[in-house]
């Protein structure tokens, strides 16, 4: 017997709706082939996701660091989870020199 995983991700319609025109337009039978595509390449090393700005932002110096010792202290498994639910701002106050 096979598990399955159901994710799901709360869009609004008009996002929906884009989003089931865009599959078809590239060949999909639904957003769910996309998706499963998606995380089939991923998984298989075949691509990766990059945050990339489009306007060339430039972090500061200080924001560099800050970003490099919260990543190393993930990497240590040393650091608080953020809910984000209970604090929206939270995303917003780490990058606060980039939003």
């Amino acid at each position: 017997m096979s598990s399955n995983l159901r994710l799901q991700v709360p869009i609004t319609n008009k996002i929906k709706k884009s989003l089931e025109k865009k599959a078809e337009e590239e060949g999909f039978s639904s957003p769910n082939d996309m998706v499963r595509l998606l995380i089939h390449k991923f998984l298989s090393g075949e691509f990766s996701f990059e945050i990339v700005s489009r306007n060339n932002l430039q972090l500061s110096h200080e924001t560099e660091l800050r970003l490099a010792k919260s990543i190393a202290e993930i990497n240590n498994g040393d650091y608080d989870l953020i809910d984000f639910n209970n604090n929206p701002k939270s995303l917003k106050s780490l990058y606060k020199d980039v939003l």
